[in-house]
């Protein structure tokens, strides 16, 4: 929870306050930026609250040891669009995992990365006051269009069932 307690909306912010936490406990890190040496990178972009619309992609053959700030810029900014599908941080974080199957490195073989990126997630979640409003509004106005499709589904029909030899009243 340490590092996202110093979280900002600032890029730049973001990561030196990441750079420090890293350098306070160099066991935890150290796996990690073995795996992923742009890693930083990463949770400072993620860090940052926003409106996400597309999920960018990064080549599916590239190795996490070589992929460099802009792959790493990429895979952080992913995790807004995808928090705004889904409802539970790990929901967010399996899907944020398929859409990158070499995060698997980091799941499988680093020791609490799992829960480390669940706690990351979770208050992304809470704190993310765009998901929270799409979430609310995309089940509404679900729940809207498909009333105003059923009520002019049964108005169409009704309108077009007269009986054989009656005039319409209507003009068109």
């Amino acid at each position: 929870m340490l590092v996202y307690s110093t979280r900002t909306n600032n890029v730049a912010t973001n990561r030196a306050s990441i750079h420090k936490i890293v350098d306070k406990y160099p066991v935890f890190f150290d796996q990690i930026l073995e795996r992923d040496p742009h890693f930083v990178e990463m949770l400072a972009h993620m860090h940052v609250l926003r409106f996400g619309i597309i999920v960018l992609e990064v080549s599916w053959i590239k190795e996490m040891q070589n992929w460099d700030a802009e792959d790493n810029r990429r895979v952080g900014r992913a995790m807004a669009p995808i928090m705004r599908m889904v409802q539970t941080s790990d929901a967010t974080v399996d899907a944020w995992r398929s859409n990158y199957p070499q995060l698997d490195l980091l799941f499988d073989e680093v020791d609490g990365f799992n829960e480390f990126m669940l706690v990351i997630v979770s208050g992304l979640l809470r704190d993310n006051k765009f998901g929270m409003l799409f979430r609310v509004r995309y089940v509404e106005s679900n729940n809207i269009f498909s009333f105003f499709r059923f009520s002019l589904t049964r108005h169409h029909t009704q309108l077009w069932r007269r009986p054989v030899g009656h005039k319409c009243r209507h003009r068109y």
